[in-house]
């Protein structure tokens, strides 16, 4: 899957930030320190959690392109209890 997310990651408190396009509006996703540790497997260093973004894009895409839709603001929280 070709991924519509920017690959400039930005770490901020532990939680990743990045860019995500649907349908032609950008919207920025926040995936919660303990989703990244406790749900994709992140070992919480930067590069770590960045592989763990990249290999569960298709479910964090999935989940933002619902809470989206279902009207929740940038920036988009994915968080562990969404799993």
């Amino acid at each position: 899957m070709i991924c519509p997310c920017n690959p400039a990651f930005e770490h901020k408190d532990g939680n990743l930030f990045f860019y995500y396009l649907i349908h032609r509006v950008t919207v920025q996703v926040k995936v919660a320190h303990a989703c990244l540790s406790e749900t994709f497997g992140s070992d919480g260093s930067p590069l770590g959690d960045e592989a763990a973004v990249l290999t569960n894009i298709e479910r964090i895409s999935d989940l933002v392109i619902r809470k989206a839709f279902d009207g929740e603001e940038s920036p988009i929280g994915v968080m562990a209890a969404d799993f």
